[in-house]
Order: structure tokens, then C-alpha cells, then sequence
């Protein structure tokens, strides 16, 4: 098992090894559980709060982003904890990741809600390496099934529906690579924290500093 909690990390050699050869053949895994319950459950009134902005980026997303730093703050704080970014480096043989930045989202069962195909590589400052979403929903949706495709021929690689409250998923970042999030039907949103790991100058931490420094 790989867990973030409030005030540790968990990662298990023998689950780190059998991850890096999934990845390695597929450029995807699964991680069952990465948040704790304890974490979930700090989590889940903020996700109730109407502070929802529509983001839309053209021709590939609509969605709505939370507007709550204290959430985003304690998702970057363990997510950026070097235990984890250690696992993760192993797991996807990506010794330059150095950061991983991400923002809470959901998807409703609406139409105007969608996410096209696309590759995130994103341009030459980016340095996008792995992506990796969290869902934080407590309640499984309908729809909204991750899909990997290889960019030439079309072929799928991996159609999951992570709905498992704290599970996560990495794909690889790849302009052989596409993927999307299919229509989310039923009632419930998909709620993420969705982002990347990317090889900056500064990690997490340096940047944090970096900010103290500044506003003194």
C-alpha cells in the first residue's frame, strides 16, 4: 500500500516494485486508498460549500474549480511530501519529478460539463511528467470513466471508473498518449484533486519559502 495521511506517508516496498512494472507496461496504475479516511473526512464538508467557479478551457474542458486554499493547501502538503515523490519517482521511473500541483474539481451531470481528448503535455515551461487524479467523492457516480488511448491508432489502453473514495490513479504524460473523462450521468458529481508531476526548478516546499520570503 502507498497512503497519505495528516502526518505520514505509508509506502510499501513490495506494492512499489509491483506498481513500476504495471506502469512500465502500460503507462497506468491504480491506487487504492492513497488518502486516508482521516484526510477524506477533514475534506468532505468544504466539498459542500457553494464556492464553485466555472472553468472552461477551450475545446477540451468545462468544469467547475473549488475556491478553497486551505483544502488545496493540505492536498498539495501531502502530495508534495518527499516520501511520496520518492514512491512516485520509482513507480513511473520519472527521477526528475520534483513538485506535483493540482486543483479540486467536479464534473456534473450536465451537459455543459465535459472533458475531450487530450494529451497535458502542455508547452516547453510546463514539464509535465505523470498525471495523477484523487477522487474525493464519497459516493460512486455513474459515467465519468477515465480513458487512455494511444494518439496514432486510436487504440484504448485503460477505461476505469475510479470510484472508490481516496483512490487515485497515474497515467503517463506523453504526446503518444491521449486521454479523457467520459460524460458523468445519475446524480453524483466526480469530485477530483487532478494534476501533475512536473520536473520545476523548486519543489513544493522551496517555492513555499521562496513566498514567506517575500511577503516579509
Amino acid at each position: 500500500m502507498i497512503q497519505l495521511r495528516k502526518s505520514s506517508v505509508v509506502v510499501d516496498p513490495a506494492c512499489v516494485g509491483r506498481l513500476k512494472s504495471e506502469f512500465a507496461q502500460s503507462g497506468y496504475v491504480l491506487l487504492p486508498q492513497l488518502l486516508d479516511t482521516d484526510l477524506l473526512q477533514f475534506l468532505l464538508p468544504r466539498l459542500s460549500q457553494p464556492r464553485w467557479i466555472r472553468r472552461v478551457e477551450k475545446n477540451i474542458a468545462a468544469e467547475d474549480v473549488l475556491d478553497d486554499e486551505l483544502a488545496l493547501s493540505l492536498l498539495h502538503f501531502v502530495s508534495n511530501s518527499p516520501a511520496f515523490l520518492g514512491a512516485i519517482r520509482e513507480v513511473c521511473d520519472c527521477s526528475g519529478a520534483s513538485v506535483f500541483r493540482g486543483r479540486i474539481y467536479r464534473l456534473l451531470p450536465d451537459p455543459v460539463h465535459h472533458d475531450s481528448w487530450h494529451d497535458d503535455v502542455g508547452d516547453a515551461q510546463d514539464h509535465r511528467l505523470v498525471g495523477m487524479s484523487i477522487n474525493l467523492g464519497p459516493r460512486a457516480y455513474a459515467g465519468g470513466l477515465f480513458q487512455l488511448r494511444d494518439f496514432i491508432s486510436k487504440r484504448m489502453i485503460r477505461e476505469v471508473a475510479n470510484t472508490g473514495w481516496g483512490d487515485a490513479t497515474l497515467f503517463r504524460i506523453s504526446l503518444q498518449l491521449e486521454h479523457q473523462v467520459s460524460a458523468v450521468t445519475g446524480k453524483e458529481p466526480r469530485i477530483a484533486f487532478a494534476g501533475w508531476f512536473r520536473s520545476d526548478m523548486d519543489d513544493f516546499f522551496t517555492s513555499l519559502r521562496r513566498a514567506s520570503a517575500r511577503s516579509e
